[in-house]
């Protein structure tokens, strides 16, 4: 019997940890057969319990079977449903549901174990079991007495279609009147639970109540996860189940503790379409001397593996319904698509010098950047720094390589970014991949043959911002800013040593964020860098930490005389990075600015900023250098990664936003290609569409079946483990508090390699809500190391758990302490100011990338599965280390979470499938009211010439330039949404006709936005009042301040 038939054995060390936990909460902890335990068992185990009837609930007053055949219920004497009986705290039973088809007689073995309080004040177990009980189809409703007497079976049979659709409760049929503690525990059932197997029959998928819908994504889904089925679900447990040899399921069972792999993924290609795998070396790709024909043909070699596999499908799956065959022609048609495009790629490579000549500079940047990437990620101290720069091209070219989807999007991406023309310019493409998978890697490919493609084709003179890059997070925004640094470093090298035909102009790096993580104002930044230089332990306020190509620190720990130190200049009129390391490449300047200022002077090759960011370009006169600087092109790509985390309010008003910003690059004559990517979405058409009002492509798009798109298929190596826990004897903070014990004690008591104890030994506990984490951090510090006291083999080898050991990750980290924090995070179980436990909210789920980490614990199921995903997706990333375990806490007290465990095993066995679509409805009347004023700002402010602050009252509707600009605009906005575009319309003539009054009564003293009284600002903030503070809109500062604060007072008696 076996789960998968590709599953291997549990690596020995999660192996341990397992049984440890399973142990500690289920039990029985001291050995499978009898044990003696000092404590009630009622205060040390919290799961797999049964406990006694109360009176009101004796069954078999009414259903006597002594004579052991099971009995049946007649209509007029049905007992009270024992399904309830799982449900309540402290329940007295458990049960499954499945559908079957075949003989109506199940065999079913139950067992559970008993403690007796012994004359030594300590309690011993007793093993109960009974087997192979035999449960015919009698009647409606069956029972039969087991465990002679103590417990109770009832089975309930509804035939369905040709077969039974069955309820399997398993209940303590011991009542409790009113007996003491002792007593009432001697009556309980622990280790409880069973298995059913149909003898002559087989179980098939679980019915499934709910229409079809006929909506043609769910059909596609229902499609590729055909052979994904649930074959039970629980009540008070979770339902698990084994496939026999031909993957059929005639065994299920009543779980405590389910628990479910869930694969990896492998890039291998599938044997069966080899290629050359050279295609795949960055080394090969950017050797100068390796002919260009020969290249050619084995990227052709590559896209004719790929048709080969399309051309596979049909005949690979024979099992597709007649009802999906118009979903599987529409994957077949999009997989073709996909090929079309590769094939377009590569024929302009064959065919144009530049084209071809950008895409090796492009895969050499990528070389660099990796094997920076490698080497100098460990910060150093001045002149120790990794400053010497390898053969590149004779480096081990094993080492670096790509994977198959990442070349096969970068070969699509030349087409559609060296093309303007090209019919799938203004298609939104989606890397969707899984996370970890190398989703920006591929986008950063894409972004170095638009840098390298736009410099050869202005002969070097291109000094404009080319790529404009948002992220939703500050914490995302940070480590992808590292990231980048090290990208653009390694452009820039190559720059350098290429200047005749990539110019003399750096290629550059900016980050546009808010001020709360990085100074905007030279003012503001002279001030604290005095304040950092004077400082004698001083802490680094402007965002880059190390040096991007050698890895020296860009300040000291200490405070040092020699200001040479210190890699940054600055004063009030100029700030500028460099490398403190005399030897380093960048020791004169690094390409990378931070300060608002200085990007306004000189905007950078690749902007980064915060999503929040943007909704500034009203305020902010010079922004508009990014999109018209005068003499340069505009941006011609825009990235947008997370793109699942641009939902609700957030999605809805960053849409109005990117309408203006998008309009604001095509009035310069450039079409932007918008690149995104996500490990977890549906519906994305929807989505792009009310964000950019353009169409979209998934790529790699799946197949006919979810483990197999060619560039990835499932890996049963490094697969992640989940684990389900619910208890329903204890409240779900000493759940937790049990929960996290075990797994803190479990490095120390069980026998481990040190691999396997720093993976284990920094346990994340993930949680939905701040209030919920700040009692996690409460706990932690108190009742954790209390229960790691009680549970521990020895006294003399607890584990420690203090205030040190225990790190907080959430929004309210200051910029400056996110990269100690996951610094932190970094450091193994041997080293100093290692972590033992690390607290976090919703902010762990993007953003942080900690190899070492390998374990975690989900405090409750998050709101949407993307969530779930995206946060258990951050332990047991590298399947080279030991493999990931995710243990789920549900409260029982929760209806969702109660759900997820009842149904947990059929979830995870399909995780990607329940993936909820976002919402994002962007023109609606009070998205309109936040954010539309705003959009025409910006396209009047920057599009039109208007941007000094005094230019506001220069606005006229009645200007020919600005008519024209306007209307183009109302052309897009139909697209994104028909139905609303006349309300826009009208609207937007409301908000024209109020600022050209405005600008009629006002004149010059009309501002943009103004804190002066002498004028009036067409810009307000949203904590004031407009007729106080002289303003005519209130106006966002950051897309997330969607709702307006209000004052609360609270009258009552004195």
């Amino acid at each position: 019997m076996k789960t998968d038939k590709t599953a291997d054995v549990m690596p020995e060390g999660r192996k341990k940890i397992v049984e440890y936990l399973k142990g500690q909460l289920f039990g029985p902890v001291n050995g499978p057969e009898e044990e003696l335990i000092i404590d009630s068992p009622r205060d040390y185990y919290t799961v797999g319990i049964l406990h006694p009837l109360e009176e009101k609930f004796e069954f078999l007053n009414r259903h006597d079977d002594s004579d052991g055949s099971a009995g049946f219920a007649s209509e007029d004497s049905e007992p009270d449903d024992p399904v309830t009986l799982s449900n309540q705290l402290t329940p007295s039973s458990m049960g499954i549901s499945f559908y079957f088809t075949g003989k109506p007689l199940l065999s079913i073995d139950v067992f559970c174990g008993r403690y007796e309080r012994s004359n030594q004040n300590s309690w011993k177990r007793t093993s109960c079991s009974e087997k192979n009980i035999a449960i015919k189809n009698n009647g409606a409703v069956c029972t039969k007495k087991v465990l002679n007497g103590i417990g109770l079976l009832q089975v309930v049979w509804r035939q369905m279609d040709q077969g039974f659709l069955v309820t399997i409760t398993f209940m303590n049929n011991q009542i409790s009147r009113k007996e003491n503690r002792n007593k009432r525990t001697e009556k309980t059932l622990f280790q409880a639970g069973f298995t059913c197997r149909i003898p002559e029959g087989e179980i098939s998928n679980y019915p499934s109540f709910i229409p079809d819908s006929g909506d043609m994504e769910e059909s596609l889904l229902k499609l590729i996860y055909r052979r994904k089925k649930t074959y039970g679900v629980g009540h008070g447990c979770s339902a698990t189940w084994m496939l026999d040899e031909n993957d059929l399921c005639n065994e299920i069972s009543a779980s405590a503790i389910p628990e479910v792999l869930v694969p990896q993924i492998t890039f291998d290609l599938d044997e069966r379409f080899p290629c050359d795998e050279s295609v795949f070396s960055i080394v090969e790709l950017s050797k100068e001397d390796v002919p260009k024909d020969e290249l050619i043909d084995k990227l052709n070699a590559f896209a004719d593996s790929y048709k080969r596999w399309i051309a596979s499908l049909p005949d690979s799956n024979e099992d597709i319904p007649k009802s999906y065959r118009k979903s599987s022609d529409n994957i077949i048609n999009a997989l073709n698509e996909s090929l079309k495009r590769i094939r377009l790629g590569i024929d302009i490579l064959s065919g144009d010098s530049d084209a071809f000549q950008a895409f090796r500079f492009a895969n050499f940047a990528m070389l660099v950047q990796m094997w920076r990437d490698r080497n100098t990620s460990v910060k150093k101290k001045r002149n120790e720094g990794m400053t010497e720069s390898p053969n590149y091209f004779t480096i081990n070219s094993e080492e670096f390589k790509w994977r198959p989807f990442q070349l096969a999007f970068m070969l699509m991406m030349v087409n559609d970014l060296w093309d303007q023309s090209s019919e799938f310019r203004d298609i939104v493409d989606v890397i969707w991949f899984p996370t970890g998978g190398g989703k920006t890697e591929a986008y950063l490919a894409a972004s170095a043959f638009e840098i390298f493609a736009r410099r050869l084709r202005e002969d070097g003179n291109d000094d404009g911002t080319v790529i404009i890059s948002r992220y939703t997070l500050r914490l995302l925004t940070s480590q992808q800013f590292e990231r980048t640094a090290k990208f653009i470093c390694a452009c820039d090298y190559i720059r350098k040593n290429n200047s005749k035909i990539l110019g003399n102009t750096p290629v550059s790096l900016g980050l546009w964020v808010g001020m709360s993580a990085s100074p905007n104002r030279l003012s503001v930044a002279y001030k604290e860098y005095q304040q950092m230089r004077s400082a004698e332990s001083p802490t680094n306020p402007f965002q880059l930490f190390q040096c991007p190509w050698c890895g020296t620190e860009i300040i000291p720990e200490r405070r040092s005389a020699d200001d040479k130190d210190y890699g940054i200049v600055c004063d009030e009129t100029s700030f500028r990075f460099y490398c403190p390391s005399e030897d380093c490449e960048f020791h004169d300047c690094l390409p990378i600015n931070i300060i608002d200022d200085m990007l306004y002077t000189s905007p950078p090759t690749f902007l980064i900023g915060t999503l929040d960011k943007f909704a500034r370009l009203a305020y902010e006169e010079h922004a508009g250098i990014f999109f018209n600087k005068e003499g340069c092109l505009p941006p011609s790509l825009i990235l947008q990664d997370e793109l699942h985390l641009l939902s609700g309010p957030l999605g809805t008003i960053a849409a109005i936003y990117e309408s203006s910003i998008h309009h604001l690059i095509e009035m310069q004559g450039m079409k932007p290609k918008i690149i995104s990517s996500t490990a977890t979405i549906t519906r994305a058409q929807a989505q792009i569409k009310n964000l950019y009002g353009k169409k979209t492509r998934m790529f790699p798009h799946p197949g006919l079946d979810a483990d197999d798109s060619f560039f990835a298929r499932k890996n049963w190596k490094g697969a992640r483990l989940y684990l389900g826990i619910m208890s329903q004897s204890t409240s779900p903070l000493t759940s937790l508090i049990r929960t996290t014990a075990a797994l803190a004690q479990a490095p120390l008591d069980l026998e481990l390699g040190d691999d396997e104890k720093d993976a284990y030994w920094t346990n994340v506990i993930y949680h939905n809500s701040l209030r919920e984490l700040g009692k996690t951090a409460t706990a932690c510090n108190d009742d954790v190391w209390a229960r790691v006291r009680v549970i521990a083999k020895t006294h003399d080898n607890t584990r420690n758990l203090t205030s040190d050991d225990v790190l907080e990750i959430t929004s309210n980290l200051s910029a400056e302490k996110i990269p100690e924090t996951t610094s932190r995070l970094h450091r193994t179980f041997n080293e100093p100011q290692n972590v033992s436990i690390a607290t976090s909210s919703n902010m762990f789920s993007v953003g942080i990338d900690v190899p070492r980490l390998a374990i975690m614990t989900m405090n409750g199921q998050p709101k949407s599965s993307s969530e779930y995903i995206q946060a258990t997706s951050r332990v047991g990333r590298d399947i080279e280390r030991p493999p990931g375990l995710i243990v789920t806490h549900f409260s029982f007290s929760k209806a969702r979470d109660r759900s997820h465990y009842e149904t947990f095993t059929g979830y995870h066995q399909q995780l990607y499938r329940f993936v909820e679509p976002v919402s994002i409805t962007p023109y609606t009347v009070a998205a309109r009211e936040r954010s539309l004023h705003a959009a025409l700002i910006i396209i009047i402010r920057h599009g039109v010439g208007l941007q000094r602050n005094e230019d506001a009252g220069s606005f006229s509707k009645n200007d020919n330039h600005t008519k024209t600009v306007l209307e183009n605009y109302l052309e897009k906005i139909h697209l994104i949404d028909k139905n609303e575009s006349n309300r826009v319309l009208e609207h937007m003539e409301k908000l024209i006709e109020r600022w050209h009054t405005e600008a009629k009564t006002n004149g010059d003293a009309l501002r943009y936005f103004s804190l002066h009284r002498q004028y009036r600002s067409l810009m307000g903030t949203f904590d004031s009042d407009p007729e106080t503070s002289n303003y005519v809109w209130p106006t966002l500062n950051s897309m997330r301040n969607v709702d307006m604060q209000v004052p609360l007072s609270v009258l009552g008696e004195q």
